[in-house]
């Protein structure tokens, strides 16, 4: 081992990192291919060492810090799913771009199309051959072949293919020439055909980028003096890191607080889950115990929040006075997060270091489509979810959690409700700016 490499993973067993993902590190940067070097996906790797996700991808980060690795942002086409746009820096990085393989325009959404990968920093490893593209997908087991045929000189030939939700890659031998197609299971084909002419310039499509995943018929007119080769592969769908679930991470937003969007640009998010929070009666609180001891107590309290959000693989966004604004790209996660808040309040009120006073908070949760910005230095939200999730903790009451029936409906968010023993009711609410009124659902807690 180098003593460079030595050096840095000692300053990550000084930050924490346990001691198996250091032993996993270490083994991957001595030992692994270049090809294996770059392109890293921390989320991939947890998997195949059976680590968890959330603390392997803190190790990656913290890593970035000391120079172990290196962060680049990626923009993915949907359709091919390669990289349109790199940039080492989120500033730089464009929403817009352009594929040409698939030759289609992309705005790329922070959730589904920008990608953050890792890459071993050269001056710890060396990457003394080139990374040759082949040599890349060999080592990830990017692709999987489905079919192999040829088809004579002036010639068709057709074969049919149940396609799986995924994208595929068209290849022909002769001119190396590649074609992506993206099988996608709520979209609705008219034809069940797919017809592709191969000439001396290659292939040519006659045919959309984007179908329903099924069964078709796939024609191979080759207009060639010679066989064509086709090999058809699909692409290995891998857990990747979005631009959304790295700024939904503590760690990214405590280390990287200089990663921001350009203030020129924002990216438009699909879906996030917003938590808001307050305290009930701080003003009062201040009142009654003076402004030193309350903002001890207040400190102590974004603190417990905080570690919560982490620790349900959240992040907080911000604090708006006494309040938080906190984001998930999970909402099972940000649901158990609020429950767990709550245990924690009354864990921290039950042993007396405010009595006869208690800290009671008001929650509230909403998921839906955003745009990310920069706002005053650092990465922020805005748009009707944001808004709406903040009227809706204005709902609470304190000891319990309001969310809305949207929230609610997921049925993975309704079957943690129905275990929790949390009491259930439904209403309408008006919310100020909504010009409706809006479903919401408010838990409380038995014997509260």
């Amino acid at each position: 081992m180098s003593s460079l490499l030595a050096e840095k993973l000692t300053e990550l067993h000084n930050a924490g990192v346990a001691q198996p993902i250091l032993d996993r590190l270490k083994t991957h940067i001595e030992t692994t291919e270049p090809s294996g070097l770059i392109n890293i996906s921390p989320y991939r790797m947890a998997d195949e060492w059976n680590l968890p996700r959330r603390e392997v991808l803190d190790a990656f980060l913290y890593g970035t810090r000391f120079g172990l690795f290196d962060l680049e942002w990626h923009v993915k086409c949907p359709s091919c799913k390669g990289a349109t746009e790199k940039s080492k820096e989120l500033m730089l990085l464009k929403p817009k771009s352009h594929c040409e393989y698939c030759r289609i325009d992309i705005q790329a959404a922070f959730d589904e199309a920008v990608e953050v990968v890792f890459q071993v920093n050269p001056n710890v490893r060396e990457l003394e051959t080139p990374i040759l593209w082949d040599d890349f997908i060999a080592y990830w087991k990017l692709f999987e072949e489905v079919a192999r045929f040829r088809v004579d000189p002036h010639a068709s030939g057709a074969i049919n293919i149940t396609f799986e939700p995924a994208t595929y890659y068209l290849m022909e031998g002769t001119h190396r020439s590649v074609e992506a197609l993206t099988f996608e299971p709520d979209l609705k084909t008219e034809t069940r055909e797919i017809t592709v002419h191969c000439g001396p310039e290659g292939m040519e499509y006659v045919f959309p980028k984007f179908y329903e995943a099924g069964t078709y018929t796939l024609k191979i007119q080759n207009d060639m003096d010679e066989p064509a080769l086709f090999l058809l592969q699909q692409q290995q769908v891998y857990p990747w890191i979005s631009g959304a679930q790295i700024a939904s991470n503590q760690s990214f937003r405590d280390l990287f607080s200089s990663e921001l969007i350009s203030a020129d640009e924002s990216f438009s998010v699909k879906n996030l889950v917003f938590v808001f929070t307050d305290i009930k009666g701080s003003t009062a609180l201040y009142e009654r115990i003076g402004d030193s001891q309350a903002y001890l107590i207040v400190k102590r309290h974004f603190q417990i929040l905080t570690d919560t959000v982490r620790q349900h693989n959240g992040a907080v966004v911000k604090t708006i006075g006494d309040a938080i604004m906190a984001t998930f790209p999970i909402s099972t996660d940000a649901f158990q997060a609020v429950l767990e808040m709550q245990r924690a309040f009354d864990q921290f009120n039950s042993t007396g270091e405010i009595d006869p006073h208690e800290i009671i908070i008001k929650v509230g949760l909403h998921r839906g489509p955003c745009i990310a910005v920069t706002s005053n230095d650092r990465l922020d939200y805005f748009g009707r979810t944001v808004n709406i999730a903040a009227r809706i903790q204005g709902l609470s009451t304190g000891h319990d959690v309001m969310m809305s029936k949207l929230f609610y409906d997921e049925p993975a968010i309704t079957q943690l409700v129905e275990a929790s023993g949390w009491h259930v009711s439904f209403s309408q609410a008006e919310l100020k700016g909504i010009d409706r009124l809006y479903d919401v659902v408010h838990l409380t807690e038995p014997g509260k």
